[in-house]
This record gives C-alpha cells, structure tokens and sequence, in this order.
C-alpha cells in the first residue's frame, strides 16, 4: 500500500467528522441565543402585565 494513499484517505476521513463538529457548535450557539431571548421575552412580559394590572 502507498503511503500517500493511506495519507490522502485519512485527510478525507477527518473532513466529515470536522463539518459535523461546526455544525454541532452552530446548534448550541443557537440554542444558547434563542435562550437568551426567550428569557428577554418573559422579562418583558412581565412588565408589560404588571404595567397593565396597575393601570386597572
């Protein structure tokens, strides 16, 4: 067996496993920031609630 083959194909081997590690790093940044503005968005319900039980 060539040495370059078994170079070549070892180079081929890590690309897949290199995109599936990016997209897996996407998934969490997006998690983590569809998190942050869910809580956002209760806070500002919140408000908005006690804003409007108060006018009452």
């Amino acid at each position: 067996m060539d040495t370059t083959t078994v170079t070549g194909s070892g180079i081929f081997a890590i690309i897949p496993f290199l995109i599936m590690l990016a997209f897996a790093a996407l998934g969490i940044t997006c998690m983590i920031l569809f998190i942050r503005v869910a809580v956002r968005a209760l806070k500002a319900l919140d408000i908005y609630l006690a804003e409007k039980s108060r006018r009452m």
